[in-house]
Order: C-alpha cells, then sequence, then structure tokens
C-alpha cells in the first residue's frame, strides 16, 4: 500500500471542519520547532475547537496562502496573534484570529499524555517561554542526551 500526504491546505481543511462539528483530531506531529514539549516523528496532537484562545495555547494556524503551523501563542497585539516555536530561538509568525483552525488539546507521546490545559503544563510552557535566552544551550543539552541515549541503546 503506498501512503500519501495530503497536502496542508486540504488536511487543515478537514481538521477546520471536524473541529467546527465539536470532534477532536489527532495528528502525527513532524519537524522540531515544538521541542522539547513535542517531538516531531514520536509524539501525536490532539486538536480541537479554539474556543476562548489565550497567551500560552499551542495553535494550529494559516500564516500564509498555503502554510500552516502548530506554534504557541505567544502574544495578543491589536492586529492579530504573535505565535512562535517552543524549538525556536528567534523567529515568529503573525496571523489574525480568524485564520486559527485549532488548538492543541493534548499531546500524546509513547510513555504520556500531558493535558495542554493542566497547571503543570502551562506553568512549564511559561517557564520554558521565560528561559528564552538560554533556550540555545538547553536545547543543545537536550540534543546531547538524546544522541548518549541512542549510542547506549544501539549498544546494548
Amino acid at each position: 500500500m503506498i501512503k500519501k500526504e495530503k497536502p496542508a491546505i486540504l488536511l487543515a481543511e478537514e481538521i477546520h471542519h471536524l473541529v467546527m462539528e465539536g470532534r477532536t483530531v489527532e495528528i502525527k506531529a513532524r519537524g522540531s520547532s515544538m521541542r522539547p514539549f513535542i517531538q516531531g516523528g514520536r509524539d501525536s496532537i490532539v486538536l480541537g475547537p479554539a474556543h476562548g484562545i489565550r497567551t500560552g495555547d499551542i495553535l494550529l494556524c494559516r500564516i500564509a496562502q498555503k502554510d500552516y503551523v502548530i506554534h504557541r501563542l505567544v502574544r495578543k497585539e491589536e492586529d492579530g496573534l504573535i505565535l512562535m516555536g517552543d524549538g525556536n530561538l528567534k523567529g515568529t509568525e503573525h496571523c489574525t484570529a480568524d485564520k486559527v483552525v485549532a488548538k492543541a488539546i493534548r499531546i500524546v507521546g509513547r510513555k504520556r499524555t500531558l493535558s495542554c490545559d493542566s497547571p503543570c503544563f502551562r506553568f512549564l510552557s511559561f517557564l520554558w517561554w521565560r528561559l528564552l535566552p538560554v533556550r540555545r544551550y538547553l536545547l543543545g543539552l537536550l540534543r546531547a542526551v538524546e544522541k548518549v541515549k541512542d549510542i547506549i541503546i544501539k549498544a546494548s
């Protein structure tokens, strides 16, 4: 069987229709822009309706004609929303509230499921945002630990 990915625009439109019906959608995370909270290729993100969005929420948004991102809302401004990936050191995306497709409800990993609205998760997300000046070093340390872990697993 050949597995074919849908273009982002079609997938986002389907997600939008489903969450508007009150349903949730689980998608596999890709990329590394949301590390350390979401690991691309390993974790899944459960998306639902984007009611009452607030700073710190993880949102699926349309940022350009055919581009979508799942990033954290870091700031609300008069003319829109500012998003940034947890694994990004700089660079933000801008969109208006009407471009929000869905909001992350849960992150499902191999050994854990995290509620995006839990006080603990929101506190850790806030703390990670405040560590932006040293995030480069923390992400480097995380990559080094994962590399050593992979070497140990392969050796055993």
